[in-house]
């Protein structure tokens, strides 16, 4: 894309038969040799629609932020954009590639299987990213067929209603599954795109089986998909899947896995190595006792577990370790405590603990973290009777006075949903609060009052 030629798009064939021809401050894709002039960007721009010259480029484009508002002070050709803009604005150059930044994940239909509209993959656009998108537009995956001519492909999404899902061998997986049926099967293998949003990896990576184990998933890194043997679209895995060697990145409202697959199926989501984690957290325990907090925990069904590091945070996000206790490695159950005598400079009034389980192949996994408060005998402190929570938020609370309260629900972006006020008495209490008309999700609730202020995170079912 060269700003001197009103962001035209030259290939190799147009640009060999120009002379004089120096393309400075630009983008050029090429796979050999060096254009004349500087400033110019080799990369590919990832643009939406390589059919069109007045293109979008998608929100993970190097191109975006690359350049500046420097006036250019040569010719300059001044049609118009594709939404009527001159490129020319000012003294400023608009070189007509603009960032698409309204793309999101596809959210889908929960419940249903959805066929969307196929995409043609051919000679013209087989060495490019093809978005296969919903009705509205929102990415589901992306395909660049290196080579192969994959003819009409059929895609569909599927998005689970419900708690994130479990095999017969207690194997977690996410609530969404793509099918993608090419009308040809590559010969040679093709790389791919997979999105899911930050609810469903949240889901995921905070998802216990049905025997208390944990997912696997503590960052997007762990996750993997897994490519059936068919492509039928619906609840479950059907049959055998294979794990993809994958890596996941950051996208919008979400995340997407990318891969090279050798050819198309049925694909799902689920920690890289799709296997039920051995170890189980029966009981995992805090308590404080005079100026140390004591911990104890038990497990059932070690396999080949090396050892639990026990961490320990003031803020919920940074932990550091305070200890390690070795496993018993192979046992049916086995009962293990600490105890944490360094917490008499901790100036929080409430601190955090989780254990860190190593196995002896390096795999690591995390309990669920718990607190414990080091409030004085009149600090109030409230707690949620159980979360994730349904219609109401019930919570007990001690106050050391008569006051009023004031309580707010925000999401993840810090956004207000909801709010009220409580008169209160002294005392021990009971309060339940309304979030039936909150959709499922991770919130916080705040609450404060005269003699303290305290935020907790909830998830709504």
């Amino acid at each position: 894309v060269s700003q001197e030629y009103g962001a035209n798009l030259y290939d190799f064939k147009t640009y060999g038969a120009l002379t004089n021809f120096i393309i400075n401050n630009s983008i050029i894709e090429q796979s050999s040799g060096v254009f004349p002039g500087s400033g110019n960007l080799n990369t590919n721009p990832q643009f939406i629609d390589t059919a069109n010259a007045n293109l979008y480029v998608q929100p993970t484009s190097p191109a975006i932020d690359a350049g500046n508002n420097i006036s250019y002070s040569g010719n300059l050709n001044t049609d118009t954009a594709l939404n009527g803009v001159l490129r020319l604005i000012g003294s400023n150059v608009d070189i007509g590639a603009y960032e698409y930044t309204s793309l999101l994940i596809s959210q889908g239909v929960p419940g249903t299987c959805v066929s969307y509209s196929p995409v043609l993959i051919d000679n013209t656009n087989n060495n490019v990213w093809v978005p296969l998108t919903d009705t509205n537009g929102n990415i589901v995956a992306e395909l660049k067929a290196n080579g192969n001519n994959l003819g009409v492909v059929n895609y569909s999404l599927y998005v689970h209603n419900g708690q994130v899902r479990e095999d017969g061998s207690g194997r977690l997986y996410l609530n969404r599954n793509i099918t993608i049926t090419p009308q040809t099967q590559p010969t040679t293998p093709v790389d791919i795109r997979l999105y899911l949003t930050n609810f469903e990896f949240e889901a995921l990576k905070n998802a216990f089986n049905s025997q208390g184990q944990p997912s696997g998933v503590n960052t997007i890194n762990d996750v993997g998909f897994l490519k059936n043997s068919n492509d039928i679209c619906g609840a479950v895995i059907p049959g055998t899947a294979t794990n993809i060697s994958a890596t996941g990145q950051a996208f919008a409202n979400g995340y997407f896995i990318a891969a090279s697959i050798p050819s198309f199926s049925s694909f799902f989501f689920s920690n890289s190595t799709f296997s039920s984690l051995p170890l189980t957290f029966v009981e995992f325990n805090v308590k404080p006792i005079n100026n140390a907090v004591l911990l104890d925990w038990k497990t059932s069904n070690e396999v080949n577990t090396n050892k639990f590091i026990i961490e320990r945070s003031e803020n919920q996000t940074n932990f550091i370790t305070i200890g390690t206790q070795m496993a018993a490695g192979n046992a049916v159950s086995h009962q293990y405590s600490f105890t944490d005598m360094n917490i008499a400079s901790i100036k929080a009034p409430i601190i955090y603990y989780r254990l860190k389980q190593v196995d002896l192949d390096g795999k690591i996994v995390y309990s669920k973290t718990i607190n414990v408060s080091l409030k004085t005998k009149n600090e109030p402190l409230f707690t949620l009777k159980q979360n994730p929570v349904n219609n109401h938020i019930d919570l007990s609370l001690n106050l050391p006075t008569q006051q009023n309260l004031d309580w707010i629900i925000t999401d993840n972006n810090g956004r207000v949903l909801k709010n009220g006020n409580i008169k209160a008495s002294a005392g021990n209490l009971n309060i339940s609060i309304p979030v039936g008309s909150l959709v499922s999700g991770v919130y916080y609730l705040s609450l404060q009052g005269a003699t303290f202020s305290q935020c907790t995170k909830f998830i709504k079912q």
